[in-house]
């Protein structure tokens, strides 16, 4: 599958040749920012694969945003507030699911805990939702 972008409201649409993603993908955009993309599950013609890819041109290009993430991200969040905080789900057959950590723009992860992230609460955003075993946690 190709990614696609559009910039009115889903009229028009164009192709995204440098990044290929299949099922499973994940994207999200700042909130304030809506040139600076994250995706996982893609690949670029590039770079090969990778877990996170970053775009600061509105997905016309693409740099691997991955470091301290062992496996692609099967969640991705940003902060509402701080868009340079971002928390990202991965899954491993050894660990099961963790939760990561960016506050520099996925420039660096770190992991915080076992679960995979589900939502960051807009009015709080010091409080994150995530999938665990059991059932859903409030941090």
């Amino acid at each position: 599958m190709r990614a696609n972008k559009t910039t009115d409201q889903g009229e028009t649409w164009n192709v995204l040749d440098i990044l290929s993603c299949w099922s499973g993908n994940v994207i999200a955009v700042d909130p304030l920012n809506s040139n600076t993309v994250y995706a996982s599950g893609c690949v670029t013609e590039f770079n090969g694969p990778s877990q996170v890819y970053k775009s600061l041109d509105g997905g016309m290009n693409w740099s691997p945003a991955n470091s301290g993430l062992s496996d692609f991200a099967t969640a991705l969040l940003i902060d509402p507030r701080t868009p340079t905080t971002l928390y990202a789900g991965e899954y491993s057959n050894r660990s099961g699911y963790e939760i990561y950590k960016s506050t520099d723009g996925a420039a660096s992860w770190k992991r915080i805990g076992p679960g995979s992230p589900l939502a960051i609460d807009p009015q709080n955003s010091s409080t994150l939702y995530a999938a665990m075993p059991g059932g859903v946690f409030r941090s």
